[in-house]
């Protein structure tokens, strides 16, 4: 009787690495070939364009032609259209003025997604990519709380008022999240330095250690003083004309 051949079984070991190998490819955003670094390069023209048209229809919402806000809707004028009127109109009511945070969010990551990918960098890591969305999401949480503080400014309301979107500087998040929650927990100053905290954490997150490190490394040594010393002389200066004038004019018995 012949011996018949069995395949050989897959050790735990071989299914194992062949499931992380698996597992690590899904966690990674390849970049290794040339369309894939033009998909990237692409993906960051787009956001940038986003962000013009953002910030064009942000720009142009007009609140007349809102049906929800005016019975007489007058004819559209917005840039984007009644589309970018719509979506300008939502984002003010949802974030207030810290809807503007989004078309800068777009056109810094447009940017970041710009600057050449090193060649031996075959892949990105998935977990870094949501970090940088967490950030931005936390990013602006954080300032539709600052904003919805400073609504208590005369010229904030004023602009408010212009757009006919309500109160709430920091829109309907803002309203929910500082004013219901943190303000009523811990006050306005603990609210103020936990929203600028969590601000700075946000920027961490997005834009990473290395950027946000580069924004605040201020060395004072590096600092140009000529202007202080210049400043200095000149008032030496002036003071001695004064002194004179004054002994010139000035009986001596007057001091």
């Amino acid at each position: 009787v012949k011996a018949v051949d069995k395949p050989a079984k897959k050790t735990k070991g071989s299914v194992a690495k062949k499931s992380g190998k698996a597992r690590a490819g899904k966690k990674n955003v390849k970049v290794k070939s040339p369309e894939d670094r033009l998909y990237w390069k692409l993906a960051g023209v787009g956001m940038i364009a986003l962000s013009v048209f953002s910030a064009l229809a942000l720009a142009t919402f007009d609140w007349e032609c809102v049906s929800s806000l005016t019975e007489n809707v007058k004819s559209q004028t917005n840039l984007i259209g009644s589309i970018g009127n719509w979506l300008a109109y939502c984002g003010y009511v949802s974030f207030g003025l810290a809807v503007w945070c989004f078309p800068f969010a777009l056109l810094v990551g447009g940017l970041k997604m710009l600057e050449p990918i090193p060649k031996e960098v075959d892949e990105i890591p998935n977990r870094k990519v949501w970090i940088r969305i967490a950030g931005l999401a936390l990013m602006m949480l954080a300032v539709t709380g600052i904003v919805q503080l400073a609504g208590k400014w005369g010229w904030v309301q004023e602009i408010m008022s212009s757009i006919h979107v309500g109160n709430d500087t920091g829109g309907w998040v803002g309203r929910m999240f500082m004013t219901e929650c943190l303000e009523r927990g811990i006050a306005a100053f603990g609210a103020t330095f936990l929203s600028l905290g969590l601000l700075l954490l946000a920027m961490c997150m997005a834009l990473g250690l290395s950027t946000v490190r580069r924004l605040f490394d201020w060395r004072i040594s590096e600092w140009d003083w000529s202007w202080f010393g210049e400043t200095a002389d000149a008032v030496n200066e002036g003071k001695e004309i004064v002194k004179k004038e004054i002994e010139r004019i000035a009986p001596k018995k007057d001091e």
